[in-house]
């Protein structure tokens, strides 16, 4: 096998193993779908990177039923809750307080959450660079994976 300069080598990860859930843990999980499987791609085509930071802890937060629009279960949790961005709007402001000088911060969203405005207040207010390091329509969605981190 030949591998030219700009081909990369990452270790692939494995698609989750869902088999230990039962019916009523779907009412308290986020069932992984398309955003899902789209993180775990940019998570593994910047495998090598992250592995060369050596991080020491690795968060993943999701939108709980209590924040979920218009609702008591977790299909107003897909939703983002008031407006889409609720959540996301309340998890912004603490990222730059949780990131380490050296983290990344990795955002799934959609067309309609205005990235590049997005991007703009976390450079203006936090000092975060960003990139989009993915995207894929699904459905009717077109998902980013942006990656924030310091500059």
């Amino acid at each position: 096998m030949e591998f030219g300069p700009t081909s990369h080598i990452y270790a692939m990860i494995p698609t989750p193993d869902l088999t230990h859930l039962n019916r009523e843990d779907y009412d308290k999980v986020y069932e992984p779908a398309a955003d899902t499987f789209l993180l775990l791609d940019a998570l593994e085509s910047d495998a090598a990177e992250l592995k060369a930071l050596k991080p020491r802890i690795c968060l993943e937060i999701g939108t709980e039923a209590e924040e979920a629009q218009d609702g008591k279960d977790i299909r107003g949790a897909w939703a983002g809750g008031k407006n889409g961005m609720q959540v996301t709007d309340f998890l912004l402001e603490h990222v730059n307080g949780l990131l380490s000088p050296k983290g990344r911060f990795y955002l799934v969203a959609v067309k309609e959450n205005n990235i590049p405005e997005l991007q703009s207040r976390m450079r203006q207010q936090y000092g975060l660079d960003s990139k989009i390091v993915l995207q894929r329509r699904a459905g009717g969605e077109h998902l980013h994976v942006i990656r924030f981190f310091r500059g």
